[in-house]
């Protein structure tokens, strides 16, 4: 689904600028001399073929000052309208103004998590187009989503996500609670403490979970960058 749709400008529309901007953040991102500092699991330096993502443990990075002004700039500036536009449906239909106005009251009023796994910003396509040029065939697809929640929102419970998650935190804080699967021996983690579950995959894999003071903790500030496998 292309990220916007918009009245004529120079011959160009506002779905083409927002390809634009979104190839050359990408080309930006995928250049940068501290790009490992920014995607924390992801191995350099690797045989031809060997899967780039360290599926043990998650960890930890930070976007440089420069990337992260870039970033924000390419989700909209933080402007939650605009970028509730640029989202869509599970069916790839856009959503309404009225969706929008509802969205927002639910967030202000309700206290609800935007849980928006289909976002096409300009930023959401360059952190696309990043993943996939860098994980290669390892994975099936790579979706960018937007999520977002106030300090009195709802504690999630424990679940594990059925994917490997790299959450960019370009505005705001959240605190991460990660422990181990002791039937598995992989990592999963709550999804941020103040998010409800997010679709009907989330409420079937809750798992019994361990007391918060026993599970690692990853306080997210503005540019953090957290993995968890």
């Amino acid at each position: 689904a292309a990220a916007g749709e918009g009245a004529a400008t120079g011959g160009s529309d506002a779905s083409d600028d927002g390809a634009c901007e979104a190839t050359a953040l990408y080309e930006r991102l995928l250049s940068h001399p501290d790009r490992a500092s920014f995607l924390p699991g992801l191995r350099t330096g690797l045989p031809a073929g060997t899967d780039p993502l360290d599926l043990g443990s998650p960890a930890q990075g930070a976007l440089p000052e420069d990337m992260l002004t870039a970033l924000r700039a390419a989700f909209r500036g933080g402007d939650l309208a605009a970028l509730l536009a640029d989202c869509r449906r599970a069916d790839g239909s856009a959503h309404s103004e009225e969706d929008v106005q509802s969205l927002l009251h639910d967030l202000h009023e309700r206290g609800a998590t935007l849980d928006l796994p289909f976002c096409y910003s300009p930023g959401a396509r360059a952190l696309e187009l990043l993943l996939t040029e860098l994980l290669g065939a390892h994975r099936h697809e790579v979706e960018v989503g937007l999520y977002v929640s106030l300090s009195a929102s709802t504690v999630a419970e424990w679940h594990r996500d059925a994917c490997d998650n790299l959450t960019f935190q370009l505005y705001g804080a959240k605190d991460w609670a990660v422990a181990r699967d002791a039937t598995e021996g992989r990592a999963y983690g709550v999804g941020g403490l103040f998010d409800a579950p997010r679709h009907r995959a989330d409420q079937l894999a809750r798992v019994a979970g361990v007391p918060l003071h026993e599970a690692a903790r990853h306080a997210l500030r503005e540019g953090d960058v957290l993995y968890v496998p």
